[in-house]
Order: C-alpha cells, then sequence, then structure tokens
C-alpha cells in the first residue's frame, strides 16, 4: 500500500489557531457584536443567579423556596417544547437583524420589569416569555455568524463566542457575590441596598440587552435569509416540516444532530447525579464544587485548545470521535470508585465535550444552507433543551428505582451495585453508541487511518491518506529548468523498457488534449490571469492527466514517468506568482486525489551553471577574457532568470527536507550517465523483479 501523505491545511483553514483567532477579531463587525454578546452572557448568568435567588426571597418555607426553584427551571425549558419549530422557521423568514434587535429590546423590559412588580407569579410569567423570545434569537444570532466571518474562520468564531459564552460565569458569580455582600454591608445604614443585590444584577442584565440591540442594530451585514432562486416560497408550516425533513435526509447533519443529543444525555446525567455520585464515594459539598468546576475547566480547555492542537484532523471525523471519547471516559468514571480520579477524568469528559461542540457548531454553520439554517440551528437547540429536561427528570427516578445493593462475589469481596453508577455507565454507553454512530454517518472517506492521523495532528505532522495498493510504479523527476530532466527521463524509460515492462512516459503540462489546451491559453501573452485564475487552471490540466493518463497505467501495472509534476506546480507558482505553498499543496491534493510519486528525482544544479551552459551553447566560441558586466538587455535578463531560478531550487530543496523518504535528491552538476547510474541503482531495490535490471543500459 503507498502511504500518500496529504500537505498541511493553510493557516486559514486550521481552525482555531491563535493566528485565526486574531484575525477573526479583526473583522470590525464581529468584534463589535462578539463583545456585546459577551456582555449579554455576563448578564445571562447574573440573570439566572438573581432570579433563583429571587424566587427564595418571595417564599418563606423551605418546601416553597425547593418547589418554587424547580417551577422556575421548568418554566425556563417549557418554551422548547412547546415553540422551538416554530421559532426557528420564524427567524428564516424574518430580518435576522431586525429579529435580534426587536427581541433584545423585549428581553430588556422583562428583566426590567422582574423587580419593578416583585411577584413570583411574574417572575415566573416573565421568564417564561424571556426564554420564547430567546428561542428565536438564538438561530437568528447562530445564522448570521456565516454573514460576518469568512467560512474559514468559523471555528475560531465559534471558540471565541462558546468560551465567553460559558466564560463569563464565574465572572458573572463574582460580580453577583460582590453585590450581595455591598448590599448586606451597606443595607443597615442605607435603605436602598437593603436586599437590592438581586435588583441590580436584573437591572445589569436588562442593560446587557439594550446594548446588544443597540450594537447590532448598526451592524448592516446582517439581513434575511437567502430565498430559494425558482418556485414560491414555501407557506410557514411548510417551512417547519422542510427543516425537519432535511435533517432527517441529510447524512452529515443527521450525525450531527443525533451526536450532540447523545453526548447531552451524557452531560445530563453527569448534572443529575454528581451529587449523588460524590456522596456515594465518601464526599461532600467541597468535593461536589471541585467535581463541578472541573467540568467546566474540561470544557473551556476543549474549547480554547483542542481546535488549536487538532487543527489538521478532519472536522468531520474529529465530532464523532469526541463524542465517543467522553462516552469512554465517561464509562471509566462510572466504573472507578475513586474521587480524585474521576475529578481528573472529568476534565477529559468537559475537554471532549468542548471541542465536539466546537465541532459540531461550525459544521452546521459551514455545511447547511442560509435559507435552512436558522430553522436548523432552533431544531438543535429545542432538542437539546428536551433532550436535557427528560434526563434530569428520568435520571434520579432510574437511581431510586434501581437502589442500592451490594453483591457477594466469593469469600470476603463484596461488589457495592447502586442506580448512580448504572445510570452513569448507560449514559456513557450512549455517547459512545451515538459517537460510532455519527462517526459513520459523518466520515470523510480521505482512506487514512483513524487513529494515526489524530495522532499525527496531535504531534503537529501532516496526516496521511493510503491508496489501492497498485502493481504500478510512480516516478516523477524535478527540477529547474535546464537541469537535465529530459535526458534522464528518456534514459530511465530505455532501461525499464528494457526488462520487460510497459513504461508509460509524460510530461506536464500539456500530458492530455485538456493540458495542451490549457497550456497554450496560459503561454498566450495576450491573456493575462490573475496568479489564482492560473492556479486553478494548471490544476484542472493535473486533475485531466491524473485521471486520464497516470492513474490507468498505475492501475494496468505500468511504470510510469513524468517529467514534472506536483512538485513543479508548488515550486514555480508559489515563486513566479507569490502564492502560498501551503494553499498551493491543499489545491494540488484536491486536484490529484493524494496521488503523489513514489520516488521523486531532484536533479539539484546551481542556477549559474544553468545560465552557463545556455550561453555556451548559444555562444560556442565566445571571445576571449573575463565577461563584461551586465549592461545590456540580455545580460539583464539573465540576471532576472538567475534569480528566479535560484529560488525555485530553494523552494524544491525545501520541499525534499520535508519528506525525505519520498525524494531522491542527486547532484546534477555532474555526467548523465553518472546520474542515472545512481538513479539505476536505487530504483533496482524498489521494483519487483531487480535481477533483471541489473547491469542493463
Amino acid at each position: 500500500m503507498t502511504t500518500v501523505p496529504s500537505p498541511p491545511m493553510p493557516s486559514t483553514i486550521a481552525a482555531g489557531g491563535d493566528s485565526d483567532i486574531r484575525a477573526v477579531l479583526r473583522i470590525p463587525a464581529f468584534r463589535r457584536m462578539w463583545i456585546q454578546l459577551s456582555l449579554s452572557s455576563l448578564g445571562d448568568w447574573m440573570g439566572l443567579l438573581a432570579t433563583t435567588a429571587l424566587v427564595t426571597q418571595l417564599q418563606e418555607s423551605f418546601s416553597g423556596q425547593a418547589y418554587a426553584i424547580g417551577s422556575l427551571l421548568i418554566v425556563r425549558l417549557m418554551p422548547a417544547l412547546i415553540l422551538g419549530p416554530l421559532a426557528g422557521a420564524l427567524a428564516d423568514r424574518l430580518d435576522r437583524r431586525l429579529t435580534m434587535v426587536v427581541t433584545d429590546v423585549m428581553r430588556f423590559g422583562l428583566f426590567m420589569s422582574i423587580p419593578i412588580i416583585g411577584t413570583l407569579k411574574w417572575l415566573l410569567i416573565a421568564s417564561f416569555l424571556v426564554e420564547a423570545v430567546t428561542l428565536v434569537w438564538a438561530p437568528a444570532k447562530d445564522a448570521s455568524v456565516p454573514h460576518l466571518v469568512p467560512k474559514e474562520r468559523l471555528a475560531a468564531a465559534n471558540t471565541l463566542s462558546l468560551i465567553m459564552t460559558y466564560g463569563t460565569a464565574p465572572i458573572a458569580a463574582t460580580i453577583f457575590t460582590m453585590l450581595a455582600t455591598i448590599s448586606r454591608t451597606l443595607g443597615s445604614s442605607v435603605s436602598f441596598f437593603h436586599d437590592s443585590s438581586v435588583d441590580l444584577a436584573l437591572y445589569f442584565n436588562a442593560a446587557t440587552f439594550l446594548g446588544s440591540a443597540i450594537v447590532i442594530w448598526g451592524l448592516k451585514g446582517i439581513g434575511r435569509a437567502a430565498r430559494p432562486e425558482t418556485g414560491p416560497e414555501p407557506g410557514f408550516l411548510a417551512s417547519i416540516t422542510e427543516g425537519w425533513r432535511y435533517v432527517g435526509q441529510d447524512k452529515l447533519v443527521r450525525g450531527l444532530v443525533v451526536g450532540i443529543l447523545g453526548g447531552f444525555a451524557g452531560a445530563g446525567c453527569v448534572i443529575a447525579l454528581g451529587r449523588l455520585y460524590v456522596e456515594i464515594l465518601g464526599g461532600g459539598d467541597s468535593a461536589y464544587g471541585v467535581l463541578f468546576g472541573a467540568v467546566f475547566v474540561g470544557l473551556a480547555a476543549g474549547m480554547a485548545a483542542g481546535p488549536k492542537l487538532l487543527g489538521d484532523y478532519s472536522r468531520t471525523r474529529l465530532f464523532g470521535v469526541c463524542v465517543t471519547g467522553a462516552g469512554i471516559t465517561l464509562v471509566i468514571v462510572a466504573i472507578i470508585p475513586n474521587l480524585v480520579i474521576a475529578c481528573i477524568l472529568v476534565v477529559a469528559v468537559g475537554a471532549f465535550a468542548g471541542v465536539a461542540w466546537v465541532t459540531g457548531y461550525t459544521l452546521l454553520q459551514a455545511e447547511v444552507s442560509d435559507e435552512l439554517r436558522g430553522r436548523t440551528f432552533a431544531l438543535v437547540q429545542s432538542l437539546v433543551r428536551i433532550d436535557l429536561l427528560l434526563v434530569l427528570a428520568a435520571a434520579p427516578g432510574l437511581v431510586g428505582l434501581i437502589g442500592s445493593h451490594r453483591i457477594h462475589l466469593w469469600g470476603d469481596i463484596n461488589v457495592r451495585a447502586d442506580g448512580v453508577t448504572a445510570v452513569l455507565l448507560a449514559g456513557g454507553l450512549l455517547a459512545v453508541a451515538v459517537g460510532l454512530f455519527s462517526y459513520r454517518q459523518m466520515d470523510d472517506p480521505t482512506g487514512a487511518a483513524v487513529w494515526p492521523e489524530l495522532w499525527n495532528a496531535l504531534r503537529g505532522r501532516r496526516p496521511a491518506a493510503t491508496r489501492p495498493r497498485r502493481t504500478g510504479l510512480f516516478i516523477a523527476i524535478e527540477g529547474i529548468d535546464g537541469a537535465g530532466k529530459s535526458t534522464q527521463v528518456e534514459l530511465l524509460r530505455t532501461w525499464l523498457a528494457s526488462s520487460g515492462r510497459e513504461v508509460v512516459v509524460t510530461s506536464e503540462s500539456g500530458g492530455t488534449a485538456l493540458g495542451t489546451g490549457l497550456r497554450e491559453l496560459l503561454l498566450d501573452p495576450t491573456v493575462r490571469l490573475h496568479p489564482r485564475t492560473e492556479a486553478l487552471l494548471t490544476a484542472a490540466d493535473r486533475a485531466e492527466h491524473v485521471a486520464q493518463v497516470i492513474e490507468p497505467a498505475l492501475a494496468r501495472g505500468a511504470i510510469v514517468i513524468t517529467d514534472r509534476y506536483v512538485d513543479s506546480f508548488i515550486a514555480f507558482q508559489s515563486v513566479s506568482q507569490a502564492l502560498s505553498t501551503d494553499e498551493l499543496s491543499v489545491l494540488t491534493q484536491w486536484a490529484t486525489h493524494a496521488l503523489l510519486p513514489d520516488v521523486t528525482v531532484l536533479l539539484d544544479l546551481p542556477a549559474e551553471i544553468v545560465l552557463r551552459r545556455a550561453r555556451m551553447t548559444a555562444y560556442p566560441d565566445p571571445p576571449p577574457g573575463p565577461p563584461g558586466p551586465p549592461d545590456g538587455p540580455a545580460e539583464a535578463d539573465d540576471a532576472g532568470k538567475l534569480t528566479f531560478q535560484g529560488r525555485v531550487r530553494d523552494t524544491f530543496r525545501r520541499l525534499a527536507q520535508k519528506e525525505p523518504d519520498r525524494y531522491l535528491p542527486l547532484d546534477a552538476t555532474r555526467s548523465p550517465e553518472e546520474i542515472h547510474a545512481e538513479i539505476r541503482s536505487f530504483m533496482a531495490s524498489r521494483i519487483d523483479r531487480p535481477a533483471v535490471l541489473l547491469g542493463v543500459l
């Protein structure tokens, strides 16, 4: 099997790196939106703390407080059950910028009204309305990000957004604690501060939504969702069913949704049973706080560092791998009765979940068409809330149903079997199952093995793709102009053909009828092409060359020798057109289906010698004495060629240093016969019947 190293993804595609985050923050519209949404997230966390604190102030008995808090949490989740699909359809049919502005103003008014009215009934009603309005606002926001950020920067944008969404929680808790401290300190002497910490937090939250509305109103790049180009626009109910149908029919989106739901089901088990799990291991409130904090530490670490560490790893693979990894780790947490180890492993669970969440969000934004994006996000968010609600309701009941038992194995050995362990184990196994399902649904068939590709990505190495085994052999001869490539191609062809093997000699560009036409176009002095246009046309020539000439010959067992291939394209285009070698590598990989030569012979020759040989050919009898200074047009042109070919040679050498196993660099200052003898000696060990080839010229 021939291993074909894939080129590194360019920095613009390697999502989540420092350069990507800086690049995203340099986009003025996204930066303004991100700063304001960060403040809104801070206000949201403070609002959650304030409303849960307020319900306890509005009830006197302990049981009343408990029921009030439970009612508040249920009320916050209920809108997803009732209005989720409707909200997504609204977000896709209305102007998204106007939708976000109106919903932010509504949330501003609702949060302002809670401390003013000050009753439990209105608190529950307002909380329901806030969540209902947020259901419309959230998909409009998520669907708008691709309008502000280039597709290749979406992962970095989502990383920033999610970090601030969850990272502001401890900041909000700190501010809320400070407000409570100030209220207690000054409340005895200043009546305004008596029990005012909750009110101040709610007013602050309301102010963040008003600020968000003002900022988003100024973002002119956000508008309506794209409308269908043909046919009438579907009705409101039809648009809802269209979103559901799309999720069910698209394999990638289906895998994403199932994976997200399975992952949140596992996370819901941890949330619902974390306190009981700590208790059966002998811990208390402090241990529970550590375990809870460990989840968020891992979540933040996964969101921030995961995309950067795994920049070159396939995103469609990464999602399923991370959901599966979180499930496996949760299974280990369930069966290992050690609190310290559990806290460490929970960090890993959170990290896997963080990477999966960023990856899933990015894939949804990148892959779902604009006219369906709002409905898709609303559906996902509604299903996640329903998923969590069901798990939070069912998990404690299952634990109570199973109970706690001690099972006698043998002798003095007894094993404790309890509902907490069983439900956590079931949650982990569920996450593993849906992770594997998502992987099979979404896997990008690159041909590369999963774990070696992941290991290479973690080490920062270029991923490898594997091609089916072929009986043929692929050889490329590379070097600067005038290095002697054509001579070596002919010598090698004669030697290999003498053994009875089929030898196919080809060249780039112009190895096919299409290539010949494209070459004439590229060399036409009357046609001026943009550098990227020229690179794409050259890649089209190469794709046709590989599909029509090289791969069929390799499939039937022939030896293919090509005069120039991908390295010449990268070396000459990067120097002449000032294009990135990484971008050219990605383009070449796609055009050739990652087909690289088994051996690339690099004829390394200084540009000065090439120029000297060209002069000797043009002027076989030069005048005596040293050459004069380059004072004429011809001499100036020679100096330019010397510089250009020298830079191309340097690029060839850098490419060979990166992949020494694929290259045979040779000193081309020697005679053609000496060079051929070394090529022949090297190739004899690469061919099936070296005894037939040795000594034949």
